[in-house]
């Protein structure tokens, strides 16, 4: 409240807009309105006066909320990428235990290269799995090993060492993967068997 020169003058002032209805509530009892205690024994100011939003803040609160998003999904990846690679290395790590695989090299099996459309590798799978824009989940990662392994069940007979031993790494590397997902709390493979791997 701010007095006037002239005699019993007051003006209200702030941030505040006041609705029809305080108006005419207060217009009957406008001289007895001469400080912010006689306003606000007149009427219920704090039921009954609507704030005056204040934009500018309003949008730096907004941006504020924004990038504390920003930087939550960024450490929330960044933390699910770490345990995903954990993962996936000791997967890894499980298959090479049991028996080094046979690499297929072109110099070597012309033939597999030939055969096999779009053949893949335990080095290549390694190194794309630390990619998170290429594996962004256990069931992707699966998706590469399986592919690796039918690759290999494709080119060789089904009596055949080769054969035995994807069959036999796919049931570890299966079993090592839903353990080390529980293990360090990232989401279990969802796995449609006939799928297709993302491309590498």
């Amino acid at each position: 409240m701010v007095e006037r020169d002239f005699c019993h003058g007051y003006i209200i002032t702030g941030k505040i807009l006041l609705s029809d209805q305080i108006i005419e509530m207060l217009a009957p009892k406008v001289r007895d309105i001469t400080s912010v205690d006689a306003l606000a024994h007149t009427a219920p100011i704090q039921t009954l006066l609507v704030a005056h939003p204040d934009l500018k803040l309003q949008a730096r609160e907004e941006e504020q909320r924004e990038r504390v998003l920003v930087a939550l999904r960024a450490m929330a990846e960044a933390d699910l990428r770490k345990k995903l690679i954990q993962v996936f290395d000791g997967c890894h790590e499980a298959i090479l235990s049991q028996k080094r695989p046979r690499q297929q090299t072109v110099q070597a099996w012309p033939e597999y290269y030939e055969r096999i459309a779009e053949p893949i590798s335990m080095a290549l799978i390694k190194k794309v799995a630390h990619n998170f824009k290429v594996v962004r989940s256990t069931t992707e990662y699966a998706e590469l090993r399986h592919y690796m392994f039918n690759n290999a069940r494709s080119f060789n007979r089904e009596d055949s060492q080769i054969y035995e031993d994807a069959d036999f790494l796919q049931g570890i590397l299966d079993k090592k993967l839903d353990e080390l997902a529980v293990l360090v709390g990232v989401p279990g493979v969802a796995l449609d068997l006939n799928a297709t791997p993302a491309q590498v």
